[in-house]
């Protein structure tokens, strides 16, 4: 099966190096990737994220969102929705599971799909997002740039970095010293409390 597209390469809690591709999900072994089965009748699907936590695995194939529990028993989380890029990033923040789709961005609570209060809920279309160990959201789009919600508020977005159209986020993600990383399509964007600096 043609490979076009990487989404994500990932290690699990038990060492294993797993590759989530547009034609399915590989393992490495030794010095060759073979595939593996995660959701029956999804082996050759697309699968965009996943993430372990202590409910077991979520898994999100753009369409469809399931979480495979210890044992590998399945709940689908999210039904199938259209287009095949509905559900775009999971991402778990001071153990709270949240993914962002193209309708707003909801929290999964007790294994169902919470629609997050203000602003956030009302996210349309294509972005990226990521809450830091503040408990900011940090939301990239291409039209607007970066964009910062404060803790605790659910109505003003503040616009932070908007540099160029060029200006494309592909991903958000935090350090061990707070500081805050945004990989676009002109370079890298670090942002600390001291001010931001770009790598191109």
């Amino acid at each position: 099966q043609d490979i076009r597209w990487v989404y994500q390469v990932t290690e699990t809690k038990d060492g294993r190096i797993w590759s989530l591709t547009n034609a399915g999900v590989y393992q490495l072994s030794v010095n060759k990737w073979q595939k593996i089965k995660l959701y029956p009748g999804y082996e050759n699907h697309k699968c965009v994220t996943m993430i372990e936590t202590k409910d077991g695995l979520y898994i999100n194939y753009g369409d469809l969102l399931v979480l495979r529990r210890p044992g590998n028993t399945y709940t689908v989380i999210g039904t199938l929705k259209d287009p095949a890029y509905y559900y775009n990033n999971l991402s778990v923040s001071a153990g709270q599971v949240f993914i962002s789709t193209m309708d707003g961005i909801y929290e999964i609570k007790n294994q169902q799909l919470i629609k997050l209060p203000g602003v956030l809920g009302r996210l349309k279309g294509c972005y990226t997002c990521f809450r830091d160990s503040k408990q900011r959201f940090w939301i990239g789009t291409n039209s607007v740039g970066l964009q910062l919600l404060a803790a605790k508020d659910t109505t003003h977005l503040i616009t932070v970095y908007n540099n160029s159209k060029d200006f494309l986020i592909q991903s958000i993600s935090e350090d061990s010293q707070g500081s805050i990383w945004v990989g676009s399509g002109n370079g890298l964007l670090r942002i600390s409390e001291m001010g931001f600096k770009i790598f191109s």
